[in-house]
């Protein structure tokens, strides 16, 4: 178990992998990131991802974990509280063909996107397998997704959640 906390990059404030991690386990705390996943930038594979992701900021997409380039995510879990995209995807971004993130559980918390999907963003043909969780106060400042957004041919499964209190000019929870 690892803490990640006030680390500072282009991408991938923490951890930027274009190979294969079997797990990561700990927190990720303020992070920033200029251009994407202000705490993890994913183009490689990752078997687990588990921990707390608070405060994370990307000046760009995805304010936590960005997931891209044909990137694979197994499962992911945690609490993702407070975290800020300056464009798309407040905690999680998962974007372009073959980008996969298999399972997310997890509580999504106070999370802001200033265009679109505060906690979740799935566009362009990317997969996401299963939702399940909580979400509570999200905010997208644009005009799409208060808690997740799903455009551009992006698929998602299933979704078993809650949604409480997320704000968006349209699609306020989904």
């Amino acid at each position: 178990i690892a803490d990640f906390i006030g680390n500072y990059a282009t991408t991938g404030g923490a951890i930027d992998n274009l190979g294969n991690i079997s797990s990561i386990q700990g927190d990720f705390i303020s992070n920033h990131a200029t251009l994407a996943g202000g705490a993890i930038e994913n183009r490689g594979k990752i078997d687990n991802i588990e921990g707390i992701f608070a405060n994370n900021i990307s000046d760009s997409y995805a304010g936590a974990v960005s997931n891209t380039h044909g990137g694979i995510i197994d499962n992911l879990s945690g609490t993702f509280i407070g975290n800020t995209a300056e464009t798309d995807g407040g905690a999680i971004y998962n974007n372009g063909s073959n980008a996969k993130i298999n399972n997310i559980n997890a509580q999504f918390i106070n999370n802001t996107a200033q265009d679109r999907g505060s906690a979740i963003y799935n566009s362009n043909n990317a997969t996401i397998g299963n939702i399940v969780g909580v979400f509570i106060g999200n905010t997208s400042n644009g005009n799409k997704g208060g808690a997740v957004t799903n455009i551009s041919g992006g698929n998602i499964n299933s979704i078993s959640a809650d949604f409480i209190g997320n704000f968006a000019g349209r699609g306020a929870a989904i």
